[in-house]
C-alpha cells in the first residue's frame, strides 16, 4: 500500500490501469496516514493481507511508523479484531531512515512468498 500527496485527479485511466493490482494506492493532502486513513487501512486492507496466516491459526505483526492514527485504541482494536494482528511501533523520527531498508525487506519477503507458492 502506498499513499501519495493530493487527490489523484490528474491521473489518467490509462495510468491507473497500469498500476500493479497488488498495490493499494491512496491519496491524502499530505501523503501520510491520518487517523481515518490509518483506521481504513486496519479495517479494509489488513484482513486480506493476513487471511492466510489466520487460516493457519497464526497471528501477525504490523510495523507502523508511529503516526497518531496508528497509536489510537481504535486502530489497535481494528487490527486485532479484523486481522489478528499486533502492532509494533517504530521509534519517532526514523521513517525516512528505514525507507531504503523497507524496500529491500519488501523485495525479500515477496521473493520468499513466491518461492513458497511455487509447486
Amino acid at each position: 500500500e502506498i499513499c501519495f500527496r493530493g487527490q489523484g485527479l490528474r491521473i489518467t485511466a490509462y495510468e491507473r490501469a497500469a498500476w500493479n493490482k497488488n498495490v493499494v494506492v491512496r491519496f491524502q493532502p499530505k501523503a501520510w496516514y491520518d487517523d481515518a486513513t490509518s483506521l481504513a487501512f486496519a479495517e479494509e486492507r489488513m484482513p486480506d493481507t493476513t487471511a492466510a496466516a489466520r487460516a493457519k491459526g497464526h497471528e501477525s505483526v504490523v510495523i507502523t511508523d508511529n503516526l497518531h492514527g496508528q497509536t489510537t485504541l481504535d486502530f489497535c482494536e481494528a487490527l486485532w479484531i479484523k486481522s489478528r494482528s499486533k502492532m509494533n511501533l517504530l521509534p519517532t523520527g526514523v521513517t525516512d531512515l528505514l525507507q531504503l531498508i523497507e524496500d529491500r525487506i519488501t523485495d525479500l519477503l515477496a521473493r520468499r512468498r513466491n518461492d513458497r507458492e511455487r509447486p
